[in-house]
Parts: structure tokens; C-alpha cells; sequence
């Protein structure tokens, strides 16, 4: 790097060949340089996330596949935190007098080296990931539900929102119709149906739905599992009907993203079906999307509480086709 003043493309230079935490760190003194509060916790952020990779690597306590994956998406994340940057240097409102005197002349195109880094280690992430999982482990189905009645108690009925002056108002609704479990929501914030079944998570278990985009904005749906809807706590899988996907889990109401809308080819995009499947096995996660492989992480085998079910975030109209549990 470039003496006490990095510049974003050394930076980027550095990137490019595989020097991610150097890169992670100039990238940190630069946003603190130079004002930019925001990426440079984004950017020290991602440095911890590298670091614990580089650790599960040191101690081999992940299978290669893993760390690759790990490695893969942390580079990915970096890559999008430098165009972040370098976007908003470009807007004149939002350059500082400071930033226009550190930095070198963009490119014509900046857009060009990020994705063709990106598309070739997204090509790298997704092949590994695809074709070098371990086998599951035989498991028994112990729910499954198609959604013809409601005989497994869904929370199923109006979404409502108090207001001070008029009360309980009414802003969607979740219901059964035609085989499919559908959540019709205009709540600014997130609707679940959920219900409890009984899941060892200290063995194997997986859970699985398909479920239909109908309309609405580019927030998340999926599945939540191990909640506590009460103390708004749960794991989640989401996806975005522009195809992205989002993993993490929220305690107390607090999310903590361990994979935060990142692409994926798998998905299919606009008003599609899509087959969300988790699988914990160990102290792993694995997670697909149409039946291939998209992320992996550690767990530590504990629930909030026993209660899964189906999430839509914001203003949408969703449909699931069925709801499924192995133990």
C-alpha cells in the first residue's frame, strides 16, 4: 500500500491479487480519512469476518469447502464496499473537499473490474459449493403441510397495526388458498405465519418450502425457524425477488446478517417459484436454493424457541406451497 494515504485503486489493485486483508485495512484508514463513518465500519466489519475465515482455516476447524466459500463471499463483500465508495465520490453532493484531493482518476468504465472480479469468483463459489458438499444424513420427516386446511394452527388472519388515535387498523392478511399459504401484507416491517413443531436442533434436521412471488417490492421472504416470536427472535433464509439472498438471525429484535443479500444465479427472479431447503448437520448450516448449494456457516446448535413458519418483509403478496421438517 501507498504510505499513509492509500488510494482506492491500490486498493483495488490489492484486491485483485488475493491480499483481501491489506486491502480491508487501507480501505478502513481511507473511509476514516476521509469521513466515511459508514464504510469504514462496514469495512472493519468485513476485516473481522476475514479474519475468523482465515482462523477456521489455521485451526481446521471447517472443511475446506467452507473456508473457500467463506473466503469467496468476504471478497465478494469487499468488492462491493469499494464501488460503494468509489459511487459515491463520483456524486458531487456527496464528495468532501478531502476525498477529491486523495484519490486518482477513475477509470472510464469503474463498474468493469468489479464485475468481472466478481463474476469470476462468484463462478469459483457457486461451482465449489454445487458440487463439493458432503452427503446428508438419512432423516425422518416428522412435518410436512400442504396448506389444504389449517389443521397444524398457522397463525392465520388479519395483519393489523395500533394507532393511537384510531386504533387497530388493518394492513393485510395471511390465509390458505388453493394449496398455497399466502401472505398479503402493506406493513412496513416484517409478517410471519408461524406455528410450533418439535425439533431436536443437537441432531441432523432440515426444513423446506417452495414459494411463489406474486407481487410487491424487493424486501425478503423465506422462512424463519427456532423463534421465539415473542422476544422477536429467530434464525431467517430470505430471498428477493431480484435475486438476491440474505441469512442471519434476529435476538431481542436485533438482526445480525451472516450473509447480507448477496447474489445468486439460482434464483429465479420476478414472479417465479423458488426451493428454499436448510440443512443443519453438526455445527453446520448448509443452505440451497433449487436444490444447489449457496452458503454454508457454524452454528451452535441452540433455538429461541420452537416455533418456524414462513416471512414476508414489507409490501408484498407471497404464496407457499407446502412446509416440510426432518429430524
Amino acid at each position: 500500500m501507498e504510505n499513509s494515504q492509500p488510494t482506492l485503486i491500490s486498493i483495488r489493485e490489492a484486491i485483485s491479487k488475493n491480499r483481501v486483508r491489506e486491502a480491508l485495512k487501507a480501505l478502513e484508514q481511507w473511509c476514516d480519512e476521509n469521513g466515511f463513518d459508514k464504510e469504514e465500519n462496514k469495512a472493519s466489519l468485513l476485516l473481522s469476518r476475514w479474519n475468523a475465515v482465515k482462523d477456521h482455516e489455521l485451526y481446521q476447524s471447517a472443511t475446506a469447502e467452507d473456508i473457500q466459500v467463506g473466503k469467496g463471499r468476504v471478497k465478494r463483500d469487499t468488492l462491493e464496499l469499494l464501488l460503494v465508495v468509489e459511487e459515491k465520490l463520483k456524486t458531487p453532493n456527496q464528495q468532501s473537499s478531502t476525498a477529491q484531493t486523495n484519490t486518482e482518476p477513475f477509470d472510464t468504465d469503474p463498474f468493469q473490474w468489479f464485475r468481472d472480479l466478481q463474476d469470476n469468483w462468484k463462478q469459483n463459489v457457486n461451482q465449489n459449493a454445487a458440487t463439493n458438499q458432503p452427503q446428508p444424513p438419512a432423516l425422518t420427516q416428522i412435518f410436512h403441510d400442504d396448506f389444504v386446511d389449517n389443521r397444524h394452527h398457522w397463525n392465520l388472519g388479519d395483519i393489523t397495526v395500533n394507532n393511537t388515535f384510531f386504533g387497530a387498523s388493518k394492513v393485510g392478511q395471511t390465509y390458505l388458498n388453493n394449496g398455497q399459504c399466502i401472505i398479503d401484507s402493506q406493513l412496513n416491517g416484517t409478517a410471519s405465519v408461524y406455528t410450533s413443531v418439535n425439533i431436536n436442533p443437537l441432531q441432523s434436521y432440515a426444513i423446506e418450502t417452495t414459494v411463489q412471488f406474486w407481487s410487491g417490492n424487493h424486501f425478503g421472504f423465506g422462512i424463519n425457524w427456532g423463534a421465539n416470536m415473542a422476544t422477536f427472535s429467530a434464525y431467517y433464509f430470505l430471498i428477493n425477488s431480484i435475486g438476491q439472498l440474505c441469512i442471519g438471525y434476529q435476538m431481542n429484535g436485533q438482526s445480525i446478517n451472516l450473509a447480507n443479500w448477496i447474489y445468486s444465479p439460482f434464483i429465479h427472479q420476478g414472479a417465479a417459484r423458488n426451493k428454499l431447503r436448510l440443512e443443519s448437520r453438526g455445527n453446520q448450516f448448509y443452505f440451497f436454493i433449487n436444490d444447489q448449494q449457496v452458503f454454508t456457516t457454524m452454528h451452535t446448535n441452540t433455538f429461541y424457541g420452537g416455533q418456524l413458519g414462513m416471512t414476508a418483509v414489507n409490501h408484498k403478496v407471497v404464496g407457499y406451497d407446502y412446509f416440510s421438517v426432518w429430524n
